[in-house]
């Protein structure tokens, strides 16, 4: 197990369109997320990450770097 955990992401697609989504396998950073894109299009994606309270301490400054911090140990993260 890596640091922050072991996470699958999985990519489907069919003709122009794709899909993603984003899961913990374990590990103490809670992901999950979702997203699309379209051929000719930007792709858009929306994840969760929840930290549990032990360790916040380590992980809310490196998440509060790339996510917006939505309080109770979550973030938001939202790429368009």
């Amino acid at each position: 197990m890596s640091p922050l955990g072991d996470y699958e992401l999985r990519l489907e697609g069919e003709g122009p369109a794709g899909r993603a989504t984003l899961h913990t396998l374990q590990g103490p950073l809670r992901l999950d997320g979702k997203g699309s894109w379209m051929h000719g299009d930007s792709p858009a994606f929306l994840a969760m990450a929840r930290v549990p309270p032990q360790h916040q301490q380590q992980l809310a400054p490196l998440l509060r770097l790339i996510a917006v911090e939505r309080g109770d140990g979550s973030f938001e993260l939202q790429l368009k």
